[in-house]
C-alpha cells in the first residue's frame, strides 16, 4: 500500500519497518517529535503507533486555482514587508 503522512509525537526513536514485500527490504525510519513522516498505513508497527496516539494523519490542503492558472493572493494576508516603510510615532501622552 501507498505510504501516508503523519506527525509523529512519542519519543525520539529509530525504527526498522519490514518489508511490503516477502524478500524485500527492511525500511529504517527516524521518528522525530513534532516532525512529518511519511509511513506505509498497512504496516503492523505503524498501525499500534496510531493505535498509542504517537502518530496522527496529516490531511492534504488542496489549493483551488481558477481557470486564468494563477490563484488570487489571500484578502487577509499582506504582502512580505508591506507597512515596514512607515515611521512609527509614540503617543504624546
Amino acid at each position: 500500500m501507498a505510504d501516508k503522512k503523519y506527525i509523529y509525537s512519542g519519543p525520539l526513536t529509530g525504527v526498522t519497518l519490514a518489508p511490503d514485500e516477502p524478500g524485500g527490504k527492511p525500511r529504517e525510519v527516524m521518528l522525530h517529535p513534532g516532525r512529518t513522516v511519511s509511513l506505509p498505513s498497512d504496516n503492523h508497527y505503524v498501525k499500534s503507533l496510531l493505535a498509542r496516539k504517537f502518530l496522527a494523519e496529516v490531511q492534504e490542503e488542496t489549493t483551488l486555482t481558477p481557470p486564468g492558472g494563477k490563484a488570487a493572493p489571500s484578502p487577509d494576508k499582506g504582502r512580505a514587508g508591506e507597512g515596514l516603510d512607515k515611521e512609527v510615532k509614540p503617543n504624546a501622552s
